[in-house]
């Protein structure tokens, strides 16, 4: 997540209705006992016992191959973060359009780290 989210932040997340998570949002998961918080790239749908379900797909800086947060998982939605004396409204129109046109380019990005 960096540069949007370095060492220090404090960041901001309210519990959110995980059907109302768009691309681009930032979000916080619980995954093997441990936090993530990462950009939501896409919504994809799987097919299960009960139907289609619904997971998210998220934008991994170390790991590309990184299995779809489920609801169970999701835990909230970032609002805003604060670096030193300022803050980041992530819930702006500037900041939301932004995370919008960063999730569109993730799957480009994957091209430019895999021979890094």
């Amino acid at each position: 997540m960096s540069p949007w989210v370095r060492p220090g932040d404090q960041i901001f997340i309210r519990r959110y209705d995980f059907l109302q998570v768009a691309p681009g949002d930032i979000i916080l998961y619980q995954r093997a006992n441990r936090l993530f918080i990462n950009r939501v790239t896409s919504r994809v749908a799987r097919p299960n016992l009960e139907g289609d379900a619904s997971f998210l797909t998220v934008q991994r800086e170390t790991d590309r191959s990184d299995a779809p947060v489920s609801a169970k998982e999701f835990l909230g939605r970032a609002l805003r973060i604060h670096r030193g004396k300022r803050h980041i409204d992530l819930e702006s129109f500037t900041q939301t359009l932004l995370g919008r046109i960063l999730a569109k380019f993730s799957y480009w990005t994957r091209f430019a780290h895999r021979p890094m």
